[in-house]
């Protein structure tokens, strides 16, 4: 077999195994046990038919990478879908145009196959000349982009690459979607996907602008790139004006679809931000929103900088996480001008030597959310995070460190395994390898809670902490049962019901004396200086549950002078003082002392917090914590204190 590298001449199509490196596709995961697909404009590699490389449970002979010729892979994965499922692949054809897969109709992940276990047969078909990798005997497509892609007309749009069907959108997962009726894969770069796609021809100049965007009203139907001052291609059905974008420039001025264009870009313009800070100062998250409907999310240096946002009035906001307070100030730029804007950042409380971790947050693999793992973490960060767990759905974390620019930001590869009821657990450090399915990811199909929580924690000698769902403990068995046990479990607003009731499943827990510590969406996690923290620091605070699961605000819990995931000292029983700091509150909270007795005490504590004494009675209990909550969204949970030491982790008994 030839190893090809250039793209075969027109006329003619090549379909064979993948024989050399050479083959493979920048950015692509194709290895030399998959096959290729070309022929002049792209080429395509199709997995090996033992399994699919993004779901566990099915089988191969998905499309694994795609692009035209001279560009990277943008995929992470096609499956075409029979009956609602795909297949778990027995024959694997290869034809001289086409590679045909039969085999038993699987479910994939996100739902139950309506003709699972019945057979199919399904053929990619390659045309000469042709941007559609053809499909026989499927109903659908799973489209699954890798990277930053915008979903317009129903077609996944990245600026340089376009992958699009020419079937009915059924379920945008957030990251990859569903749809019905499709006969083929389009893969073209997004001038020439426009074409194959749409009907309303368009053409013309912009000076100096990088893009063409498609509008109806304000949303946008699409886009086109401008290269060297020009642009050409087709608009999407329903297109009522296009408008052109550029670097540091406004949008132009709207103009109707049509052949030769003339479009006039506006004009440029700079922010130049300084930045005074009463709070430690760190790097930010900067938004701009311009009035013509532009908008970015870029990190500055704690000192600010210039910024290129273009000429009109432009809104900027500045976010860094519940510590901090948001700033949001409108300025008016003049053309080919920069405006200067001096602000000072205050801190909203200070959460001494605390970090925010975010046990479970989304990546690029996830199905469920498009976009880079860099942008990932840059949500991450403007929310406050600075310990990131990257846990995608039934996959693997592929963020592999911190971003450029946030030097203080610690981030670990995990995975999120969901059962098939629904319910969840995150799982880390994980490796992601290609040659498995979900990238090694656990495939829960079938598994019970236990097997299912064991499998995650990967045993005795991979040493990985786990994270689960207050619906795994109605479905696991009793803890004097249970191996293993989980570390962590994932707290949500307790909603109309008291904390105690909501959560139950795992109070029971604790009233057994078993140690698993709470956690939120985001969560305060104890270490030894905030402002440089380590990733050992921070796994050691989450080992020790000196946390505290949380929407933003922070709850300090003291009981004998024990904090939260410490052993009362023996010496100090009996000692009834109990102390609570609130912070960080927008709205007024109900806070409340839980524990193995109830509910001894609440508070409402007004905006922005309170410190607030009790005093127990001679019943001491065996484990004491506090929980704040409002009616609507916000609210926080402390890990537990301990009169005596629980079945688990525990730090050593508090002075």
């Amino acid at each position: 077999m030839a190893c090809i590298t250039e793209p075969p001449e027109a006329g003619q199509v090549v379909v064979q195994p993948l024989v050399c490196s050479e083959m493979q596709l920048a950015g692509g995961e194709g290895a030399l046990t998959d096959h290729f697909m070309a022929n002049s404009l792209f080429r395509a590699v199709i997995r090996n038919p033992q399994d699919s490389l993004t779901v566990p449970g099915v089988g191969g002979g998905t499309v694994i990478d795609a692009a035209p010729w001279s560009d990277n892979d943008r995929l992470h994965e096609a499956i075409p879908l029979v009956g609602g499922g795909w297949l778990d692949v027995d024959t694997f054809n290869v034809g001289d145009d086409r590679i045909t897969l039969g085999g038993v109709i699987a479910s994939l992940r996100d739902q139950p196959a309506e003709r699972a276990g019945e057979y199919g047969e399904v053929s990619w078909v390659l045309a000469p000349d042709s941007p559609w990798l053809e499909l026989e005997g499927a109903d659908g497509l799973w489209i699954h982009p890798s990277g930053s892609f915008d979903l317009l007309s129903e077609q996944l749009v990245h600026d340089q690459l376009v992958y699009g069907h020419d079937g009915v959108l059924d379920t945008d997962l957030g990251g990859a979607i569903r749809v019905s009726g499709a006969s083929g894969l389009l893969v073209a770069r997004p001038s020439e996907a426009s074409e194959a796609l749409f009907s309303q021809p368009v053409s013309g100049t912009a000076a100096d602008a990088s893009t063409i965007l498609f509008l109806q009203g304000e949303t946008i139907l699409g886009q086109i790139p401008v290269e060297d001052d020009q642009f050409s291609g087709r608009a999407p059905e329903g297109t009522e004006v296009l408008v052109a974008e550029g670097v540091a420039r406004g949008r132009s001025l709207p103009v109707p679809p049509g052949e030769s264009l003339e479009i006039d870009l506006g004009a440029r313009g700079w922010v130049d931000l300084a930045l005074e800070w009463a709070a430690p100062p760190r790097p930010v998250a900067i938004t701009y929103e311009a009035d013509d409907g532009r908008t970015a999310t870029v990190i500055s240096p704690a000192d600010g900088g210039r910024i290129g946002v273009g000429a009109g009035g432009v809104t900027i906001t500045i976010s860094g996480g519940p510590d901090l307070q948001p700033v949001s100030r409108r300025v008016t730029i003049l053309p080919e001008e920069t405006a200067r804007l001096g602000l000072t950042l205050e801190p909203a409380f200070d959460p001494g030597d605390r970090i925010l971790a975010a046990l479970g947050w989304r990546g690029d693999v996830a199905r469920s959310w498009r976009g880079t793992d860099a942008q990932a973490l840059l949500q991450a960060w403007s929310i406050g995070a600075r310990f990131v767990v990257t846990a995608p759905e039934d996959e693997i974390g592929t963020a592999n460190g911190a971003v450029t620019g946030l030097p203080t930001l610690l981030q670990i590869d995990g995975s999120r395994t969901v059962s098939d009821q629904g319910w969840s657990i995150v799982s880390w450090p994980w490796s992601s390898s290609s040659s498995f399915a979900g990238h090694g990811a656990v495939d829960p199909t079938g598994r019970s809670a236990a097997d299912l929580l064991a499998a995650a924690a990967g045993g005795p000698n991979t040493n990985r902490r786990t994270v689960v769902d207050l619906a795994w403990f109605d479905a696991a068995p009793a803890p004097w049962e249970a191996d293993p046990h989980p570390h962590y479990v994932r707290l949500d607003h307790p909603g109309l019901e008291a904390p105690e009731d909501a959560w139950q499943a795992w109070l029971g827990w604790l009233d057994g004396g078993y140690l698993v510590t709470p956690v939120g969406d985001l969560t305060w996690l104890d270490v030894a200086d905030a402002a440089a923290p380590t990733e050992a620091d921070a796994l050691a605070g989450l080992a020790a549950g000196a946390t505290v699961a949380t929407t933003g605000p922070l709850v300090v819990l003291r009981w004998a002078g024990a904090s939260h995931g410490e052993v009362i000292d023996p010496t100090r029983l009996p000692d009834g003082e109990v102390a609570l700091t609130i912070t960080g509150l927008e709205t007024t909270h109900t806070v409340a002392l839980l524990s193995d007795l109830g509910r001894l005490t609440e508070w409402a504590v007004e905006p922005p917090g309170a410190t607030l004494r009790y005093r127990l009675d001679s019943a001491e209990p065996g484990w004491l914590a506090a929980a704040a909550w409002d009616p609507d969204a916000s609210w926080a949970m402390t890990g537990p204190v301990w009169r005596e030491a629980p079945v688990g982790e525990v730090s050593p008994t508090a002075p």
